[in-house]
Protein backbone atom coordinates (compact mmCIF):
# COMPACT_ATOMS: atom_id res chain seq x y z
CA UNK A 1 0.00 0.00 0.00
CA UNK A 2 2.84 2.40 0.69
CA UNK A 3 3.89 1.82 -2.93
CA UNK A 4 0.61 3.38 -4.12
CA UNK A 5 1.26 6.49 -2.06
CA UNK A 6 4.83 6.81 -3.32
CA UNK A 7 3.77 6.28 -6.92
CA UNK A 8 1.07 8.94 -6.73
CA UNK A 9 3.55 11.45 -5.28
CA UNK A 10 6.06 10.71 -8.04
CA UNK A 11 3.44 11.19 -10.76
CA UNK A 12 2.42 14.59 -9.43
CA UNK A 13 5.83 15.49 -8.02
CA UNK A 14 6.84 16.66 -4.61
CA UNK A 15 4.83 19.82 -4.93
CA UNK A 16 2.39 20.81 -2.24
CA UNK A 17 -0.37 19.34 -4.42
CA UNK A 18 1.55 16.07 -4.78
CA UNK A 19 2.26 15.75 -1.07
CA UNK A 20 -1.33 16.61 -0.17
CA UNK A 21 -2.72 14.12 -2.71
CA UNK A 22 -0.48 11.40 -1.31
CA UNK A 23 -1.53 12.26 2.21
CA UNK A 24 -5.23 12.06 1.29
CA UNK A 25 -4.66 8.68 -0.33
CA UNK A 26 -2.84 7.49 2.80
CA UNK A 27 -5.83 8.50 4.94
CA UNK A 28 -8.19 6.64 2.58
CA UNK A 29 -6.06 3.51 2.92
CA UNK A 30 -5.97 3.75 6.73
CA UNK A 31 -9.75 4.25 6.84
CA UNK A 32 -10.25 1.23 4.58
CA UNK A 33 -8.02 -0.96 6.76
CA UNK A 34 -9.83 0.16 9.93
CA UNK A 35 -13.20 -0.60 8.33
CA UNK A 36 -12.05 -4.02 7.06
CA UNK A 37 -10.64 -4.90 10.48
CA UNK A 38 -13.72 -3.66 12.35
CA UNK A 39 -11.75 -1.18 14.42
CA UNK A 40 -12.54 2.39 15.39
CA UNK A 41 -11.38 5.18 13.06
CA UNK A 42 -10.70 8.66 14.26
CA UNK A 43 -9.31 11.56 12.23
CA UNK A 44 -7.44 14.09 14.31
CA UNK A 45 -6.77 16.66 11.60
CA UNK A 46 -9.11 19.27 13.04
CA UNK A 47 -9.17 18.21 16.68
CA UNK A 48 -6.47 20.50 18.03
CA UNK A 49 -6.87 24.16 17.18
CA UNK A 50 -3.96 25.35 15.04
CA UNK A 51 -2.58 27.92 17.46
CA UNK A 52 0.92 28.27 18.89
CA UNK A 53 -0.18 27.01 22.33
CA UNK A 54 -1.00 23.58 20.86
CA UNK A 55 2.29 23.02 19.00
CA UNK A 56 5.97 23.17 19.88
CA UNK A 57 6.71 23.57 16.17
CA UNK A 58 4.60 23.27 13.01
CA UNK A 59 4.23 19.49 13.41
CA UNK A 60 4.56 18.31 17.02
CA UNK A 61 1.97 18.88 19.71
CA UNK A 62 2.64 20.72 22.92
CA UNK A 63 1.20 19.40 26.17
CA UNK A 64 -2.13 21.21 25.60
CA UNK A 65 -2.32 19.99 21.99
CA UNK A 66 -1.59 16.42 23.07
CA UNK A 67 -4.34 16.68 25.71
CA UNK A 68 -6.83 17.78 23.04
CA UNK A 69 -5.89 14.82 20.85
CA UNK A 70 -6.01 12.39 23.78
CA UNK A 71 -9.52 13.54 24.65
CA UNK A 72 -10.54 12.99 21.03
CA UNK A 73 -9.16 9.43 21.11
CA UNK A 74 -10.70 8.58 24.48
CA UNK A 75 -14.15 7.43 23.22
CA UNK A 76 -12.56 5.10 20.65
CA UNK A 77 -10.17 3.70 23.26
CA UNK A 78 -13.02 3.12 25.73
CA UNK A 79 -15.05 1.34 23.04
CA UNK A 80 -12.16 -0.98 22.19
CA UNK A 81 -11.49 -1.76 25.86
CA UNK A 82 -15.16 -2.54 26.47
CA UNK A 83 -15.26 -4.86 23.43
CA UNK A 84 -12.13 -6.73 24.50
CA UNK A 85 -12.74 -6.75 28.25
CA UNK A 86 -16.46 -6.69 29.03
CA UNK A 87 -17.34 -6.04 32.64
CA UNK A 88 -18.40 -9.16 34.57
CA UNK A 89 -22.09 -9.43 35.37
Amino acid sequence: MALVITASCKLIGLSLTGIYSGFLRYIEILYSIAKDEGTEWTDNADQAEHVDENFIDRVHFSRSGAEDIAMHFLPAVRTQIALRHPEPR
